[in-house]
Order: structure tokens, then C-alpha cells, then sequence
């Protein structure tokens, strides 16, 4: 499993354009904003035409149409979601793969149960031109199953 996830960013970086880590941490925040206002349109212009997605479960992988629709089911069945805490880092490998981590808690509404359900994440975002070439999510699952039973 830990050769597959090296080979797909050896694969996945590329060599494109190198940016400041400030232009890659404003394009994730501008990531972040889009798609908790559930703006589709700004959300796909950051995305990478190839994009991949991986998690929060394992063996989840989305493509860009599945990442933007599961913004979009999110937003039908929760409404909001919101993070604190944020802190992020800027990273640059030895393969020059740009590259922002982000660490977080979020909490998101659930309008059945009328409670927030809160969880510490960590998300790193890969880049291409500019653009979100590849997203890792990490999430305790069991944590917020618990907290939805």
C-alpha cells in the first residue's frame, strides 16, 4: 500500500509550474470557500480535469465529477459545515511536488439530530499548474459514527 501511494505521487506531481507556497495555500483556501458556499462553478475551475481524490475511507477515490457531486450531496444533507483551528504547511519534496497540508477541526450541522458532529481532519493537496491535481483526506470515521448513533 505505501509503494502504490509513492508511485501515484511520483506519477501525479509532474514537473509543472512552480508557484510561491502562498499562491498554493490561496488556492486551497479558495478551495475550501467554494465548496463550503456550495459554489460548483469556482469549485471546478480549481480542480484539475484529472484530479483524484483519496478518503476519507479507505479506498475511497473520487474523480473531479465525483468530488464536485459529493460537495453537492453533502450540501443537501447536512447544509453546513464549518472549521477552526486551521493550520497549514507548505511542502516541497525532493520530486519538487507542490504540496499544502492542511489540519483542521471541523463540525458539520446534521438537521435530523439537531447537533453538530466535530472531528479533527487533515487534508494534503497536490498541485499541478495551479490547479488541484490530487486530494488525500484524513478523518477518524468511528469518531463520528459515535457521534451519530
Amino acid at each position: 500500500m505505501t509503494l502504490l501511494c509513492i508511485l501515484l505521487i511520483l506519477i501525479y506531481c509532474g514537473k509543472g509550474r512552480q508557484d510561491s507556497p502562498e499562491v498554493y495555500k490561496t488556492i486551497v483556501s479558495g478551495y475550501f470557500k467554494s465548496a463550503f458556499e456550495n459554489d460548483i462553478q469556482a469549485l471546478s475551475e480549481q480542480l484539475h480535469p484529472d484530479l483524484i481524490f483519496l478518503g476519507p475511507k479507505l479506498g475511497d477515490t473520487l474523480n473531479n465529477d465525483g468530488l464536485i457531486a459529493s460537495w453537492i450531496r453533502f450540501h443537501r444533507t447536512f447544509g453546513r459545515l464549518e472549521i477552526q483551528n486551521v493550520e497549514s504547511y507548505f511542502i516541497e519534496d525532493e520530486n519538487t511536488c507542490q504540496s499544502v497540508s492542511f489540519y483542521y477541526l471541523a463540525h458539520f450541522h446534521h438537521r435530523e439530530k439537531r447537533t453538530w458532529i466535530k472531528f479533527p481532519v487533515q487534508t494534503r493537496f497536490w498541485f499541478l499548474d495551479a490547479e488541484i491535481r490530487k486530494i488525500l483526506i484524513i478523518v477518524n470515521q468511528a469518531d463520528i459514527s459515535a457521534q451519530l448513533e
